[in-house]
């Protein structure tokens, strides 16, 4: 009996050490991670709409969420499939701290929802909805991104540097980094019969590290925006919201197409941070001026963008940047000057968790980009991101709030 019971330790031994070495070689993981991010912000002019129809501007002082970075809860995955393989997953949403509500109405994961694998050797296959190829290069160099907040995001983020939408239905690749350069491509599809081109997108993208410098550039074309990636006329969540009321920018993204390319770059100073981004996007035949019996036209917006980040201390950051934009309108030959500053400041209370404050101004000049919902004229509306658009030519946001991240 002692022989048997031995002999049955031995082998349950063994199968135990089998187990563990399987375990061991196709180990997984899940991990809950988010953002929570709320404040005070003062913005000293919003349109009000009138009896009459026309608009007149006031000051707001709200609690808002997400002035530093968007609110959001992720859980993502994975596996080691061995040989250096890994099966992954990445489920995000955004939502509003202020309220407890979903960021996009009915979309549980607005922001992320994708499954792939991933190698060592051979880089990432993805496929699901995510960010495109040509945001994820360029856009860490934004300081919307970084430091400025969402607020501080190019006018309407129609180049999408601050990523107002992401791409259903697509296919992602990203090579590894081969002497600090990786190339990626998406290609989102319709999911339209027999229209293989309707609401079709693609994007490129490529980076490259080398010590202190990073750089980056991508082209994006994206078909039929305004239903394609940013839930038409009623459910549009991108900066330029037609859910504002009132409402003067929304329609410029019903347009045949969006093409944007844009360079990115940044370079460490010790402890001062200088970076700075340059893009073109562009509608194709956009129907913005066809509300007031205007015609189809196309729509360019040409952005530049400089920001410095300086560490004070260790716990201690300043931010301060300036971006141009030039609005040009093809059927008016008509132009419109954007200028934005920002400033921001961080104090680290600890790893995860900080105070801030933010504050961006812009101003327009020019011919006018807006249009008077009384007389149909072009008018000098300002408009800062995910704000009420201002009933004059300027518009300035301060934000004070507590990010923490988990």
């Amino acid at each position: 009996m002692n022989r048997t019971h031995q002999m049955l330790a031995v082998g349950v031994a063994g199968l135990t050490v089998m187990g563990l070495s399987q375990l061991a070689h196709a180990q997984s993981s899940v991990t809950l991670y988010g953002t929570i991010d709320a404040g005070l912000t003062y913005v000293n002019n919003q349109q009000v709409a009138r009896p009459d129809g026309g608009v007149s501007g006031k000051s707001l002082w709200s609690m808002t969420t997400g002035n530093l970075a968007p609110a959001a809860f992720g859980i993502r995955g994975t596996e080691d499939l061995g040989g250096g393989t890994s099966a992954i997953f990445n489920l995000q949403n955004y939502f509003l701290v202020n309220n407890g509500a979903m960021f996009q109405a009915n979309n549980l994961f607005d922001a992320t929802a994708m499954v792939g694998l991933k190698s060592e050797k051979w880089g990432q296959l993805t496929l699901g909805r995510q960010f495109d190829s040509y945001t994820n290069a360029v856009a860490p160099f934004a300081v919307s991104n970084n430091w400025a907040g969402p607020f501080g995001a190019h006018f309407g983020d129609i180049d999408n540097l601050n990523a107002a939408f992401n791409l259903n239905n697509s296919v992602q690749y990203q090579s590894p980094a081969f002497y600090g350069l990786s190339v990626g491509g998406t290609f989102s599809l319709g999911n339209q019969a027999g229209a293989f081109a309707t609401n079709r997108a693609w994007a490129l993208g490529t980076t490259y590290q080398l010590g202190g410098l990073s750089l980056g550039a991508g082209y994006l074309s994206l078909r039929n925006p305004l239903d394609a990636a940013l839930g038409g006329q009623a459910g549009y969540i991108g900066e330029l919201s037609c859910g504002q009321s009132p409402a003067s920018y929304c329609g410029l993204h019903d347009a045949d197409e969006l093409r944007t390319f844009g360079l990115g770059g940044s370079y460490a100073f010790g402890d001062l941070l200088v970076s700075g981004t340059l893009t073109r996007a562009k509608l194709l035949a956009s129907r913005y001026l066809t509300a007031t019996g205007g015609p189809v036209s196309d729509v360019r917006f040409d952005t530049v963008e400089l920001g410095g980040l300086y560490n004070v201390t260790p716990a201690v950051q300043l931010g301060l940047a300036y971006a141009y934009t030039r609005a040009d309108i093809r059927a008016t030959d008509s132009g419109t000057n954007i200028h934005k500053i920002s400033i921001g400041g961080i104090y680290n209370l600890s790893k995860r968790t900080q105070l801030y404050a933010t504050g961006n101004f812009e101003k327009m000049s020019g011919a006018g980009l807006g249009i008077n919902p009384v007389t149909g004229s072009f008018e000098n509306y300002a408009q800062l991101a995910y704000l009420g658009t201002s009933n004059s030519s300027t518009q300035l946001q301060v934000s004070v709030g507590i990010k923490h991240t988990f």
